[in-house]
Formats: C-alpha cells, sequence, structure tokens
C-alpha cells in the first residue's frame, strides 16, 4: 500500500486543474504583478494550444503554451516564450512559433500576438507551404495556426 502511494504521488504527480492552470504554471513568481492575462485558447489534437501575455522586469513577454489532459491532471507538453513590443510590426505584436508534433498533438506552426491598432480586425498569414490561413481579432490579439510546420511568407493585417 505504501509503495502504490509513493508512486502514485512521487512518480506520478498530478498535473494542474485546467489547460490555462498549466499553461500559466509558475508565471506568478516570474511575471510582474497582475500582468499575466490569457489570451486565446485552441483546441488542438488531443489538447490546447494557448497564448498568454505578461510582464516581466517591465517588457511584455508573449508564451505560447501546448498542454494536454493525462490521467492526473492537465501539463505542458512545450513551451515557447518571446519578448515582444506592442510595436513590433507597427500595429501589433508577433510570436512565430512551430512544432513538428508528438504525443497528442499534431504538428503546427503559429503566428500570433497583441494587437495595438483597434482597426485591425482580421489576420492572414501566407505559409511557405502556400496555403493562407486567416484569423479574426479576439482579446486585442490574434493566432493564426495552421497544420504542419511551415513558416509564414507573409502576415497581413486587415481592417
Amino acid at each position: 500500500m505504501v509503495v502504490a502511494a509513493v508512486l502514485l504521488f512521487v512518480v506520478f504527480p498530478s498535473g494542474a486543474s485546467t489547460g490555462v492552470a498549466a499553461a500559466t504554471d509558475k508565471l506568478a513568481a516570474r511575471a510582474d504583478q497582475g500582468t499575466v492575462r490569457v489570451l486565446i485558447t485552441q483546441p488542438w489534437g488531443g489538447g490546447q494550444l494557448i497564448l498568454v501575455r505578461f510582464d516581466h522586469r517591465g517588457q511584455r513577454m508573449l508564451r505560447l503554451a501546448f498542454v494536454s489532459h493525462a490521467v492526473r491532471g492537465w501539463r505542458t507538453g512545450g513551451v515557447t516564450e518571446k519578448r515582444a513590443e506592442i510595436t513590433d510590426v507597427a500595429i501589433g505584436s508577433l510570436l512565430v512559433a512551430r512544432s513538428p508534433g508528438g504525443k497528442g498533438q499534431p504538428p503546427w506552426s503559429v503566428a500570433a500576438g497583441e494587437l495595438g491598432d483597434p482597426r485591425i480586425q482580421r489576420i492572414d498569414v501566407r505559409w511557405a507551404t502556400g496555403p493562407t490561413t486567416t484569423g479574426d481579432r479576439q482579446n486585442d490579439s490574434y493566432f493564426v495556426v495552421q497544420r504542419g510546420t511551415g513558416r509564414p511568407v507573409s502576415i497581413r493585417y486587415a481592417t
């Protein structure tokens, strides 16, 4: 019985109670107080892609996490962060990331960020693989994802 308890709580510790909690885990210790904000959550494969913004020592940061639900809670399968000024591309910030996939997640490519110009309502991303993917403004941000590991060739912000 003791061995089972040790295995359950030490070898297989529990994950977070939600996907958002997994994506923002440990940010409270690093982020400037009151700056963590989940911008977009999107289902992807067997989990979710979650875009988070926060400030660290006065600098704006974007975090993209893939999270999935396991037997004992939500876990982060991968995270990327980038320092991003709202003026990176004159009207918004930009984070580009991709993953070859893995357990529970098909390969993906993402262009995401915050939008500083309230006129922007849609974002069109043309990928090196040829197709164009469109994303709509959500929570003063955008999130454009495509299956596969392409890179964006152009990004067009549209009103």
